[in-house]
């Protein structure tokens, strides 16, 4: 005899919907600069992929590269300059 599937949990998390609208250029920037870290969820991930369009994906990584780059030029010269 095989087990019956166990019915769907709707009490749960739900699930991300398509259909929701799409994020702004700043929610990538979140979405990158929480990826630069390293502490993003697997979840949020997922919902930032549906959500986020991907040449906002381009531009923050462009911008956050940027920045990143120039902080780094920056506390170079003032430790060897000081």
């Amino acid at each position: 005899m095989s087990t019956p599937h166990p019915s769907p949990d709707t009490t749960g998390p739900t699930t991300v919907n398509a259909v929701q609208a799409p994020l702004s250029f700043f929610a990538a920037m979140k979405a990158v600069t929480w990826s630069f870290v390293g502490l993003r969820s697997s979840n949020g991930s997922r919902i930032d992929l549906n959500r986020i369009k991907p040449l906002h994906f381009v531009l923050a990584g462009f911008l956050s590269l940027l920045i990143l780059i120039t902080g780094l030029l920056t506390l170079v010269r003032h430790v060897i300059l000081s």
